[in-house]
């Protein structure tokens, strides 16, 4: 496994972790779903799920 994979996991879980502890908003579901890093570890793109799919323009706001 790659330095930038075990990088990309890291952050994977430190920032679910920070989802789950730091954000209490009962009425969604707000997961992280990937991380890929840039193999210069400058830029990193991080996917986000939000269930219900009526709530996403809110939890986007929420999690900035």
């Amino acid at each position: 496994m790659s330095k930038v994979d075990q990088i990309n996991e890291l952050l994977h879980r430190e920032l679910a972790m920070a989802v789950n502890q730091e954000l209490e908003w009962p009425e969604a579901l707000i997961t992280i779903s990937y991380v890929h890093c840039s193999p210069d570890l400058q830029i990193a793109d991080i996917g986000v799920s939000v269930l219900p799919d009526n709530l996403k323009g809110t939890a986007l706001k929420k999690l900035k």
